[in-house]
């Protein structure tokens, strides 16, 4: 871990108050991975035939020009947004808070640097029931489910 990377994490961990623009970064990581879940998940469904910004809407009860202003790029969305979104492709979210702390001992430990890192407060993974069942299981039998965070599709087909 160089140096600015742990002042970086220093101003965060150590400060009575949390800098303005440390907040920002941690908002604006948080919106970014919740699109990015978003977007792979119905980029998913969109190529197995399963689902369509039409059928979307349909299934919420919107307007296609609002599914594609929501699907177009990270945004203020709200809780009951996110939830409309995983419920119509048949997903929920799992959360799994990663304490920043914990993460920086491991990094110190590992030689590993805060940026290839997955450093954050909080993990989302979208499930299906059939995942989900098979994600309980795993961890009830000391098991992690996936080893390594997957690339996005939307991410692969842009690589291509």
């Amino acid at each position: 871990m160089n140096t600015s990377q742990t002042s970086f994490l220093s101003d965060v961990l150590d400060a009575r108050e949390i800098p303005r623009n440390k907040l920002a970064y941690f908002r604006a990581r948080l919106r970014n991975r919740l699109y990015d879940f978003i977007i792979t998940a119905f980029v998913r469904e969109q190529e197995n035939g399963k689902l369509s910004r039409k059928q979307l809407a349909e299934r919420i009860g919107r307007r296609p020009e609002q599914i594609t202003r929501w699907l177009s790029g990270p945004s203020n969305w709200t809780l009951d947004t996110i939830s409309d979104l995983l419920i119509a492709m048949g997903a929920e979210a799992e959360f799994a808070l990663a304490f920043l702390k914990d993460k920086v001992s491991v990094e110190k430990n590992s030689g590993a640097s805060f940026e290839a890192q997955s450093v954050g407060v909080a993990a989302i993974e979208l499930l299906s029931p059939v995942q989900a069942a098979r994600s309980t299981v795993a961890s009830q039998l000391g098991l992690q489910a996936r080893s390594e965070p997957r690339k996005p599709l939307w991410a692969q087909s842009l690589a291509a």
